[in-house]
């Protein structure tokens, strides 16, 4: 039987998580701005980032809850930007 690889990697000096198999990572940039327009994007957040060190940005027409549990801090601001998909 075949083993599946998976590696994680945290690097505080960028501020960037990456996990994933080596054949796709998912970066997410805790220190920057995040947004926010449907609730895979919030799952992401929350797997990787304790901390978001710019702004929190609700973007598009959202009609499903959205779950932020292990988010424990927004250092920028919460917005709303119903124009954004």
């Amino acid at each position: 039987m075949g083993r599946a690889s998976v590696h994680a990697s945290v690097s505080n000096r960028k501020g960037r998580c990456e996990i994933g198999s080596p054949a796709y990572a998912l970066a997410i940039d805790c220190n920057g701005n995040f947004t926010i327009t449907k609730e895979s994007d919030a799952k992401d957040l929350r797997e990787n980032c304790k901390i978001v060190g710019g702004d929190l940005i609700f973007g598009g027409d959202i009609s499903e809850n959205i779950n932020l549990d292990g988010v424990e801090e927004v250092r920028g601001d919460w917005k709303h930007n119903p124009l954004s998909d």
